[in-house]
Order: C-alpha cells, then structure tokens, then sequence
C-alpha cells in the first residue's frame, strides 16, 4: 500500500483491504477514497454503502478506468511477489501520471479488479501542491498513457481504449488550458497530443460533440478560448 505522509486511513481500511485481498487474492484489491481539501473547512463523510465491481480482464478494467479509480495509487493493495517477480516498479523519469503507469503494469500480471465503493482513505489536496498546477513544464515532459498503449502485452481492443482515454485526457488538459491563462505554446503541444488519435476518437462522437471538438482543437486559439469560457459559464449556471 502507498500513503504519502499527508493521507491518512480511516481506521477500519487495512483490515478491510487485507479481507478483499484474501477474498481475490489474484485480483488487483481497490476501493474508494475521499479527496480532502487542505483549507476546507468541512470534510466530506466517507462513503459506507458499499457496491462492489468486479472487472475480469485488462480490456474490462480500461473501459471502466475512471470508474474503478484505477488512475490514482491511493487506496489499493499491491501483492509484493507480484512486484518482484514481474520487476513492477515506478518508472524512471516519468514527472506526471507515474500512478497510472504503475497500476497498469500490475494489472497485467492480475486476473483483474475487485472495486470497493467505500472510502478507505483520505487524500489531502493543497491548493499550491505541484498537482494542482496543470500546465507546468514538467508536466508536459512524458505522454504517459503512450506508455501504457506500448505495453508489450495489450490487445489491439486494449489499445484502441487506451487511444481513447489518451484523447480524452489531453483533450480535458486542454480544455482547462483554454480557460485559464496559459502560454500559446503550452496550448499548441496539447492540441498536437489530442489530435493524435483524434479521427477515430470522433468516430463515436454525435455531430455536436464533433463540431465543439473541431472548435478547440483546429478554431483558432482566440476563438477557441471565447467558446471554451461560454460552455464552462454555461456549466456552472445551469444546475
């Protein structure tokens, strides 16, 4: 289990992580976890009702990444024999997104994932945390959901979702770059990162979302900039 010093488990989570664990003993073991901010000044209940997801293969589990909050390491279980006899480590040189790299490396030597709904962990969110600053440098260093499409292991199905879900991260990075004061070239880069797999991306779009994707990815910037602040300003007007 990885817990940076700032997190905290509730004080039920290793016992009840270590009885899934011993349940699915040959499953990736992972349940929910609340995202506290730093200067809240209520914390948010966890989460008791429990309903449980059971993902049976690589494919199942990259279909429902966000779901199953595979993205992040917090609040799962890793079997050491399995990192040691597959060398699964955190690779080098990766600044961003290292978690997900990390967790999809031991999914393959899995027979799948085991999802929780209840909250066993508290990850503490700083405003100035270097995470919550998304168009630093550093950031734009490693495509890391390129890595997981290049794993050696994927299907071709694994790796058309792993496309998708590459689009769509960069095309939400996007998206937040275009609201927020961002410098050109920064917008540049992640255009050219979602129109890497874009035509097959908007293959299963409806004609309106393809319109407001070509908007923010070919309009140009200023345009694209004007229409992006309208849709979040509508967003947050209607309930």
């Amino acid at each position: 289990m990885f817990l940076d010093s700032d997190d905290w488990l509730e004080d039920f989570a290793v016992e009840f992580l270590l009885d899934m664990q011993t349940k699915n003993p040959d499953r990736l073991v992972t349940a929910e976890f609340i995202m506290t901010e730093y200067d809240a000044q209520i914390k948010k209940d966890a989460k008791r009702d429990e309903e449980i997801m059971i993902l049976d293969s690589v494919e199942e589990a990259v279909s429902l990444w966000w779901k199953a909050r595979l993205q992040y390491i917090h609040a799962k279980l890793f079997r050491a024999d399995i990192m040691r006899q597959n060398s699964i480590m955190f690779r080098e040189g990766i600044n961003y997104g290292e978690d997900a790299v990390f967790v999809f490396d031991y999914l393959h030597e899995t027979d799948g994932v085991i999802y929780s709904s209840v909250s066993v962990m508290n990850v503490l969110k700083r405003s100035d945390s270097a995470t919550r600053k998304p168009y630093e440098q550093r950031k734009l260093f490693h495509d890391y959901p390129q890595l997981m499409i290049d794993h050696p292991d994927n299907t071709e199905n694994v790796k058309q979702k792993l496309r998708e879900y590459h689009t769509e991260m960069f095309m939400n990075e996007l998206k937040n770059a275009l609201v927020s004061r961002t410098d050109a070239k920064i917008i540049t880069y992640l255009r050219e990162k979602t129109k890497m797999y874009l035509n097959e991306y908007m293959n299963r779009k409806s004609i309106i979302r393809r319109a407001m994707i070509y908007i923010i990815v070919f309009m140009p910037v200023t345009i694209a900039v004007m229409f992006q602040r309208t849709v979040r300003l509508i967003r947050r007007l209607i309930p």
